[in-house]
């Protein structure tokens, strides 16, 4: 059964620009960490964080959009609720990639170069589970049935992320970094495992939804 009905292909329309204004905001976070860990707080990465606000702006306006529309549609109450919990859930995500660029830009936290590769792994891991959960995003749209079967990709991710992100903080507190980095460097870790952790939650709301579709 489609989340949908015919009527409401303008609620679809704005929802695929949402998760499209997501995807770039998520993209270039990806690019500009890596911008970051290579060259520090350059003009580059200053330039690219902006567009990440860009995006992550363009998100939040859509989403508010998306949200009076749905109340002002005849769309079920039941799939209107599912809709906004899963897009407020989903928010969570390009709204960390806002945090985590604004964090680096201005407290220009110091990465030592026995930590770059690992964060580089982290950012890999954490951004590879929101495009999974993206996948299963669409998944749901067009066959909602195999929804099931996308969710334990994202799991896995999640805890790999978990893994990663215990031994990096572990290595942090045990080296002879001041404190203030120390804790600097564990903030930054925890919002970038914070991503897959609400992919995690989103895929978890997905299921539901798609189990909700089939009964």
């Amino acid at each position: 059964m489609s989340l949908f009905f015919r009527r409401e292909k303008e609620v679809r329309a704005l929802i695929q620009e949402y998760f499209l204004a997501a995807d770039t905001a998520l993209d270039e976070f990806e690019i500009g960490v890596r911008c970051y860990l290579g060259d520090g707080p350059c003009g580059e990465f200053r330039a690219i964080d902006k567009r990440i606000h860009a995006a992550e702006s363009r998100a939040d306006d859509l989403l508010r959009e998306i949200e009076i529309m749905l109340y002002s549609r005849s769309l079920l109450p039941e799939s209107r609720g599912d809709l906004l919990g899963l897009l407020e859930h989903f928010d969570k995500m390009p709204n960390l990639a806002e945090t985590i660029s604004f964090m680096l830009d201005t407290q220009q936290v110091p990465v030592p170069d026995s930590y770059k590769s690992q964060l580089a792994e982290l950012i890999d891991v954490n951004v590879e589970a929101y495009r999974l959960v993206r996948k299963t995003v669409d998944k749901l749209f067009t066959d909602p049935g195999s929804v099931g079967d996308a969710v334990e990709p994202v799991d896995a991710k999640e805890s790999e992320s978990d893994q990663l992100e215990g031994k990096i903080i572990r290595e942090v507190f045990a080296s002879d970094l001041d404190g203030c980095e120390q804790i600097q460097l564990r903030e930054l870790v925890q919002l970038i495992g914070d991503i897959s952790d609400s992919a995690e939650n989103v895929a978890g709301r997905l299921e539901i939804i798609s189990l909700k579709k089939r009964i």
